[in-house]
């Protein structure tokens, strides 16, 4: 009886929590520390190391980590903890706190850097720092006004603030108002810069985004678009709601990729574009229920984003703990989840990578050439657990045939002086019946004769190992697991899986089943 050949090769669908009759054969059911490969293969997750061999002082939650230039004196490196903040001492390879005045009592929420100047806003004021010394905001105003005094308290108290052009526009967690600034002056107001978001609920704003030629105001259940200049005349304003089923309440969630915004809703992650073909902002969930279902059945507390390399970096905290989740623009598709746990994320960095504020006073950086994650508990590297599920397949096209899996191929990328070991795991049919076979991706050095007689020596890049199972099945499921602590900074590349078998005629199970004479049906 001859033998067939089906071959899978393009991972590319990533994460689906559809019924597997249902999920496309690029689809997969699991991607642990797994991310798109090359030619639409898998690979283990790229690694993290520390981006300070020091520990900050306080061994807090990391809140925010950036570089500041301040007027005189080199480049600042610093990390906001939930009441300090800290400046990284380069010569002395430690973290120095700077007193800030008055003391911090609330984090971070948000901050910007202006006149050689670095503004934080924590909720209850708007402190300043100038490279050496700490200061609440003043007022800008010659004769203020008791009218504008009070605007002012209100505005000290945002939880938000973006930039759009030379103005600042500020927010509050518990009203609908936006504060817009004078124009170059983020600390200058007048009376009438002041823009109601009105709803018909108690709903309070909770981000804003600057956006194309306009600015996105977020509440927890609507998104509003203001665009238009003239704040003085109101002439050419225009605040629109627009047409989307969900807000969010997680301001951190909002990042700008490409030519839209994603931001994460209560049903899963949304994203804001403007089509060339409209005039109108348009609205799309593109998660598809994989972030939903993770929000509804562990109770989500936070989240926070971070746009690098194309790739949206969205963390979730939950009663579960904080799971990573990857959004890849080039392939619309979700992959994760990831367990280097990270208190925040941040490009604002001189160093061209991505940095992640951690637990215990850590900051870490993720590297393309690191295959293990850090232990932020002790400071040091552990494995990455890497696992990914297909979907369950019908070996030959039809749910009742039977055929007999002869062997299973797996090619995969041979990494020269490295070893490159994994687990393959083969699931037959609904039931638990699996086979557990380890892969050994090396390759002794190769000798020998090449083409046009020419000398031949070096490493295969790419290795196919050969499988035998001889079982008979009618669907398989295949797992790739790649969790060895002993096989800690080891790469994986898998190109593809290929399985030999041969029909065998469609054959029943009568248990179970009474049988009875067949008659006419009247």
């Amino acid at each position: 009886m001859a033998k067939y050949l089906r071959v899978y090769q393009d991972f590319s669908g990533g994460l689906c929590e559809n019924a597997n009759d249902n999920m496309k054969d690029n689809q997969l059911v699991s991607a642990v520390n797994t991310e798109p490969g090359e030619k639409y293969g898998l690979k283990r997750a790229c690694g993290t190391d520390l981006a300070f061999a020091a520990q900050l002082p306080d061994c807090g939650d990391v809140q925010a980590v950036l570089d500041y230039q301040p007027a005189s004196g080199p480049c600042q490196s610093l990390c906001f903890t939930k009441e300090h903040l800290y400046r990284y001492d380069a010569l002395g390879g430690e973290w120095q706190e700077i007193t800030v005045t008055p003391a911090m009592t609330a984090p971070i929420r948000d901050y910007f850097v202006y006149a050689d100047k670095l503004y934080w806003l924590d909720g209850t004021t708007i402190r300043v720092y100038n490279g050496s010394s700490t200061s609440e905001a003043v007022l800008d105003a010659v004769d203020p006004s008791s009218a504008l005094q009070a605007l002012w308290q209100r505005i000290k108290g945002s939880s938000f603030v973006e930039q759009r052009g030379k103005r600042w526009f500020y927010a509050r967690a518990d009203k609908s108002e936006v504060y817009v600034s004078e124009i170059g002056n983020p600390c200058a107001f007048t009376e009438t810069n002041v823009i109601n978001v009105n709803t018909k609920n108690a709903d309070c704003i909770t981000g804003l985004k600057e956006f194309s030629q306009g600015m996105l105001i977020f509440k927890e259940k609507t998104v509003h678009f203001l665009s238009g200049w003239d704040f003085a005349g109101g002439s050419d304003m225009d605040l629109t709601q627009l047409n989307v089923t969900s807000g969010t309440k997680f301001d951190k969630s909002i990042q700008t990729v490409e030519n839209a915004v994603l931001f994460l809703g209560y049903n899963g992650v949304y994203e804001l574009s403007w089509p060339f073909y409209s005039t109108a902002i348009a609205a799309k969930n593109i998660s598809i229920g994989l972030i939903s279902d993770t929000l509804r059945s562990n109770g989500t507390v936070d989240a926070y984003a971070q746009v690098w390399d194309s790739v949206y970096y969205l963390t979730v905290v939950n009663g579960q703990g904080k799971k990573e989740y990857r959004y890849y623009t080039a392939l619309k598709s979700f992959w994760g989840e990831f367990t280097q746990e990270a208190t925040c994320y941040s490009t604002a960095m001189r160093e061209n990578a991505l940095f992640l504020g951690c637990g215990n006073g850590y900051v870490l950086k993720y590297d393309n050439a690191s295959h293990h994650y850090i232990d932020v508990s002790v400071g040091e590297p552990k494995t990455i657990p890497m696992k990914a599920v297909t979907k369950s397949f019908d070996v030959m096209g039809g749910m009742v045939r039977d055929s007999r899996i002869k062997k299973v191929l797996i090619a995969a990328k041979q990494y020269a002086a490295q070893s490159s070991k994994i687990k393959l795991r083969i699931k037959a049919d609904y039931r638990n019946q699996q086979w557990l076979f380890n892969t050994d991706m090396d390759e002794s050095l190769v000798y020998g004769e090449g083409g046009f007689g020419e000398t031949f020596f070096g490493w295969q890049d790419t290795v196919t190992k050969e499988v035998t199972v001889n079982q008979k099945a009618k669907r398989l499921q295949v797992s790739f697991i790649a969790d060895q602590a002993e096989h800690l900074d080891q790469p994986v590349m898998i190109y593809g899986v290929a399985v030999v078998y041969k029909k065998k005629r469609p054959k029943g199970s009568r248990v179970g089943v009474e049988q009875t004479e067949v008659t006419d049906w009247e």
